[in-house]
């Protein structure tokens, strides 16, 4: 049975996301920003998010698409080699 979060990861989740500028305000009349529409719109953690939204606000969304990337890939040097696995 699925349980409904505790009010306190709520409290934090709301904070949060006022605190990246996803919400105007961390109360309950806030209203969600350009960066939370993007946010809603994009599979990706909240900073990646504002990365490419900041990228697309100051023109050079090419830069900012290299850095998420590069961010959200995993360490090329922590992963087993295909020689040593054979």
């Amino acid at each position: 049975v699925v349980q409904p979060p505790s009010l306190e990861l709520l409290d934090a989740a709301i904070w949060e996301l006022a605190a990246v500028g996803c919400l105007t305000t961390p109360q309950e009349d806030a209203e969600i920003t350009p960066l939370g529409q993007i946010a809603i719109a994009l599979p990706c953690d909240l900073r990646i998010c504002r990365l490419l939204f900041l990228g697309c606000l100051f023109r050079c969304p090419a830069d900012a698409l290299a850095m998420a990337a590069g961010l959200t890939a995993p360490d090329p040097f922590s992963a087993p080699s295909l020689l040593v696995l054979k």
